[in-house]
C-alpha cells in the first residue's frame, strides 16, 4: 500500500534519521516567522567580524605548507535518497493541526540540541589533543576551560531531555513540552558561561587577524599549528565548530518563540515566561562580552591619546561606551571669500565625559576638547534657516562654556544611518546624567571648529 504524502507537507524536508539530524520549519509561514524573529532578534548577535579563519592561516604559514592542499573530509550526502527518511505524520488534514507543528518544533530543538552536544564532543576530542602542550594566554587557556564547561553543561541538559515518538501523540505533548522547559529553566543560569567563551573566541580571532601570519604571537602560532594537526587527524572542522556555541545562544530564542506559536494554550504562559528569561541571559552575555571588548578598547586609546586636555582614561568608575569618526563643519574666511571646511575628528563617548579628539600620525590622536554630560545638548538642524545644511547627515551639539555661554559645534557623517547611530550613542550616554532642556540663548549663537 502506497502511503500520500498529505498536503500541508508538502514542499518541506522530512526528519533524517543519520548521525546528524537535521529537521527543517514545519510550513512556510513557520519559516517566514522565524525569518522575521531572527530580524527582531537582531541585537542579540554577539560577535561582529570575522570568525577564525583557519584556511587562510593553513596555507600561510610555513609550518603547515604540507597541508595546504588539505580538504574537509567529505560526508555521505543523503539528500536524493529516501531510505533514512521517516515522516513526521500521514494525517490526510488538508491544513495542518496545531499539535503537528508543535511537536514538530520539540523535534528540531531535541535534535538540534543533539547535533550541537555532538559540536562540543567534538570540540573536546580536539581540544583535548592540542592542550596537552600548556599555553599560558589567557585567551587560549579560556576558550578551552568555557569549551569543557559548556560541554559538561549541554551533557546533563541532552540527558534531561525526553526521548520523542515519531509520531504525535496529544497525550504527551504536554508532558514533553514541560520536561523540556523544565530542564531548560533549571541550566538557565549557567548559560553566562557563554560571555566567557564569546569574549576570549573574539580575542583569539583578534590575535590571528595579523597579517603575515609568521608575525602573529609565537604561542598562538603554537596553538594554530597544533590545532591544525588535531583537526586533521581527527576529521573535525574546528573553523565551523568553534562559531557555533556563538550562533547557538543565539538560536534559543528563535527556537521558543516559534514554540511559542504553535503551543497549547495550557503552556502558553510557561513559554512566554522562559522565553523572556532566554532574552535576558543573551541579552546579558552580549552586554558583557561587548563591556569587556570596550574595556581592551580603552587601555587601546589610553596609549593612543595624547595632549594637555587628556584625562586618565582607566578609572574604576570609567567606562568606553563607543568611539565615533566624523567631521566637524566651520566656517574659513580667504578674504573676499568665506567657505565650509570639513575637518576629521573623533568623539570618544565615555561614561562621564564626552572626548573630542584630532587625528595625528601614527595612529595618535590629540585630545582638543573634553566636555561633562551636563555641560552638552543635542539638536537638529533648522533646513528653514539653513537650507545649504544637509540635515540627514548632520546634527548639531551644543556645548555650555564656564561663562554659562553656548556655542555650537555642526557634526557630520557619513551616511544618514552612521547619524543614527552615533545619535542614539549620546542620547542614550546623557539620559543617564541629565535630562535635555529648552535652550535659553539663541540657536546659532556660534558655529565653532574643535
Amino acid at each position: 500500500m502506497t502511503l500520500r504524502l498529505p498536503n500541508f507537507l508538502s514542499g518541506h524536508k522530512w526528519k533524517r534519521t543519520d548521525d546528524e539530524p537535521r529537521v527543517s520549519t514545519v510550513s512556510s509561514s513557520a519559516s517566514s516567522a522565524s525569518m522575521t524573529s531572527s530580524r527582531r532578534l537582531s541585537q542579540l548577535q554577539l560577535l561582529s567580524g570575522h570568525p577564525i579563519r583557519l584556511d587562510s592561516f593553513r596555507r600561510q604559514h610555513p609550518d603547515l605548507q604540507a597541508e595546504a592542499s588539505y580538504t574537509k573530509c567529505p560526508r555521505r550526502d543523503t539528500r536524493d535518497s529516501d531510505d533514512d527518511l521517516m515522516p513526521l505524520d500521514l494525517w490526510e488534514d488538508t491544513t495542518p493541526h496545531p499539535s503537528v507543528q508543535c511537536y514538530a518544533v520539540l523535534h528540531e530543538f531535541v535534535a538540534t540540541e543533539l547535533a550541537y552536544f555532538d559540536a562540543l564532543e567534538a570540540m573536546k576530542r580536539v581540544f583535548d589533543k592540542v592542550f596537552h602542550v600548556a599555553f599560558d594566554h589567557p585567551a587560549l587557556t579560556t576558550l578551552y576551560a568555557t569549551t569543557m564547561s559548556l560541554h559538561a553543561l549541554h551533557g546533563e541538559f541532552v540527558a534531561s531531555l525526553p526521548t520523542l515518538a515519531d509520531r504525535v501523540h496529544d497525550h504527551v505533548l504536554e508532558a514533553h513540552s514541560r520536561a523540556i522547559m523544565q530542564a531548560l529553566r533549571r541550566r538557565l543560569p549557567f548559560f553566562k558561561l557563554y560571555s566567557h567563551y564569546c569574549s576570549a573566541y573574539k580575542e583569539v580571532t583578534t590575535l590571528l587577524q595579523v597579517r603575515p601570519v609568521t608575525r602573529v604571537a609565537p604561542e598562538c602560532q603554537a596553538f594554530v599549528v597544533q590545532l591544525c594537526h588535531a583537526s586533521r587527524s581527527l576529521q573535525v572542522d574546528m573553523q565551523s565548530e568553534m562559531i557555533k556555541p556563538v550562533q547557538r545562544l543565539c538560536r534559543y530564542p528563535l527556537l521558543i518563540r516559534e514554540w511559542l506559536a504553535f503551543a497549547p494554550p495550557s503552556l502558553a504562559g510557561a513559554l512566554q515566561d522562559l522565553l523572556l528569561d532566554v532574552k535576558n541571559v543573551a541579552a546579558l552575555v552580549n552586554e558583557r562580552v561587548r563591556a569587556e571588548q570596550n574595556n581592551l578598547k580603552l587601555f587601546e586609546l589610553r596609549a593612543r591619546l595624547v595632549g594637555p586636555q587628556c584625562p586618565e582614561l582607566c578609572l574604576p568608575t570609567r567606562h568606553l561606551l563607543g568611539d565615533v569618526h566624523l567631521h566637524v563643519v566651520s566656517t574659513m574666511s580667504l578674504a573676499p571669500w568665506g567657505f565650509w571646511v570639513a575637518r576629521p575628528r573623533t568623539l570618544i563617548v565615555l561614561s562621564d565625559m564626552l572626548l573630542v579628539a584630532k587625528p595625528m600620525r601614527k595612529q595618535r590622536a590629540k585630545v582638543r576638547k573634553q566636555f561633562a554630560w551636563s555641560q552638552l545638548a543635542l539638536d537638529e538642524i533648522d533646513v528653514q534657516k539653513h537650507p545649504s545644511w544637509d540635515a540627514n547627515t548632520s546634527f548639531l551639539l551644543r556645548a555650555q562654556r564656564f561663562d554659562g555661554q553656548w556655542y555650537t559645534m555642526l557634526l557630520k557623517c557619513a551616511t544618514a544611518k552612521g547619524k543614527r547611530e552615533v545619535l542614539t550613542l549620546l542620547r542614550s550616554a546623557m539620559a543617564q546624567h541629565v535630562k535635555q532642556t529648552p535652550l535659553a540663548t539663541p540657536a546659532y549663537a556660534s558655529v565653532s571648529a574643535v
